[in-house]
């Protein structure tokens, strides 16, 4: 069957056969083979010393190369796009694997046949170097990039381990701490000769009472109202600094119309050490309550962290991938400014999909942080997900001012920038370019006008399964 150039189109122009004339495109035909691979077909593996050339005519060819135990994605190769060309010129042993995705029509050019192609046709030549020397640079580009982002995942599990381990210790602390602390409180009033039975009954009745009021936030002019209010009355009961003590009974939601009353049949003497008493309790409890808060934060971005990098896990398994959104808005708790409103709106019908966990998160990362820096303190996040016929769509919308159409033209450069030096460095949307087209087989784009900018994701579900390879890359 003749080659038809118009199956050789390549929307980034970096197949090597938009460019060759109709004289070498006859030639090819002359020197190669059509066949048809199934899905999941070897048509080279890693380490193999000779295999053939391929040109994708229909279908999806993909490259992934083994490093250690783990499996990664290269790129996949669709029509028009051409692979194996490597041990051709050089003779070295494959670096990746290529297997295809469902059934792929290709054209195989054998080792002696691209020589006598290369010889019949010298146009060939040319761009078939160029084409080398591209691949070469982007797998040693993307071999950078996988080093960098394994040191990364390496150093946030050690530090999420390293943490989790004291906030545990510090959790237990606290408790055992607080039950002593209690013991030592009652002890302190039923051995104070000031009470009698009847009044140390009543300042624990006050205090399980101040114990469950809920707290209400109180405005500067409201809170002074209230100190002023408590301090004299504390003072009418002889309490030493009352106007130092009345604060910090305020702010742990001791009201005057409220421990007046408790206080009322007390005699001077107990009702001041009766406050004494209460105020230390109280507050103590709302210390302990501060480090408990405190504590369970930390116990959360530990487990956003481990979510975030999925410590512990296989990098490539069926993920929920709202977990994985939600793990990286939590990383951003401390960036989202008072004045952005965060809408989450998700499609709960979504199943797990087959992704690269870390690397996904590692995308929102990048689009969540451009979507904030785009709206400078104030607007709207808006995190959407919509179940598609063969895959699921992401949207990160902000209502910042927009992008101009001859950014969005450049936005997925690598190190094409709109920021000022040293706040960005170009690569975070080429990254995430990368990430999605060619080791998820996705897509991505970008729609603005002001007020609306969205960040579009498609993933596919999962991979076609791969009876030959056993592995869970094998048919993405």
């Amino acid at each position: 069957m003749a080659l038809d150039p118009n199956m050789l189109h390549s929307p980034k122009d970096e197949s090597l056969f938009p460019s060759l004339t109709p004289p070498v495109m006859a030639c090819l035909r002359d020197h190669a083979r059509e066949e048809v691979l199934h899905d999941g077909e070897i048509a080279f593996q890693q380490g193999t010393s000779h295999y053939d050339m391929f040109v994708v005519l229909e279908g999806k060819i993909r490259i992934s190369k083994q490093i250690g135990d783990q499996e990664h994605l290269l790129i996949i190769h669709g029509p028009g796009e051409f692979t194996g060309e490597i041990s051709m010129l050089t003779g070295s042993p494959a670096m990746a694997t290529g297997s295809a995705i469902g059934e792929t029509r290709v054209m195989r050019i054998s080792a002696d046949q691209f020589r006598k192609f290369v010889a019949d046709c010298p146009a060939f030549s040319e761009p078939l170097l160029a084409a080398m020397a591209r691949r070469f640079r982007e797998v040693d580009t993307h071999l950078r990039e996988r080093e960098k982002l394994a040191a990364l995942g390496k150093l946030s599990a050690g530090l999420a381990h390293e943490l989790n381990n004291p906030a545990g210790a510090a959790q237990r602390t606290l408790h055992q701490l607080g039950d002593l602390i209690g013991s030592l409180q009652e002890d302190a009033l039923r051995y104070d000769s000031r009470f009698a039975d009847d009044q140390r009954q009543a300042l624990r009745s006050a205090r399980e009472h101040l114990r469950s009021k809920s707290k209400q936030p109180l405005d500067a002019l409201t809170r002074a109202d209230e100190e002023e209010a408590l301090a004299g009355y504390l003072e009418t009961l002889g309490v030493n600094d009352a106007w130092v003590v009345a604060p910090t009974l305020v702010a742990v939601g001791i009201r005057k119309s409220e421990l007046e009353p408790k206080l009322a049949h007390l005699p001077p003497r107990a009702a001041a050490a009766g406050v004494s008493w209460l105020e230390g309790v109280l507050r103590t409890e709302d210390l302990l309550s501060d480090a408990r808060n405190a504590l369970q934060r930390i116990a959360e971005i530990v487990a956003s962290v481990k979510q975030y990098s999925h410590m512990d896990e296989a990098p490539y398994q069926e993920i929920d991938l709202h977990e994985g959104l939600d793990a990286t808005l939590k990383m951003f708790n401390s960036a989202i400014d008072e004045g952005i409103e965060v809408q989450r709106e998700y499609d709960r019908s979504i199943p797990k999909i087959c992704a690269y966990s870390s690397e996904l998160n590692q995308v929102w990362t990048n689009l969540v942080d451009n979507a904030l820096d785009a709206m400078n303190g104030k607007g709207r996040l808006t995190i959407r997900t919509q179940k598609e016929p063969e895959g699921v769509l992401v949207e990160i919308v902000d209502s910042g001012p927009g992008i101009p159409p001859e950014v969005q033209s450049r936005m997925f450069e690598p190190f094409f920038t709109t920021k000022p030096v040293g706040k960005g460095t170009g690569l975070g949307l080429d990254i995430s370019y990368r990430i999605v087209t060619k080791r998820h087989g996705g897509s991505i784009r970008v729609q603005s006008r002001p007020g609306d900018t969205r960040l579009q994701v498609r993933l596919p579900f999962r991979p076609r399964p791969n009876s030959k390879t056993k592995s869970p890359l094998s048919g993405e």
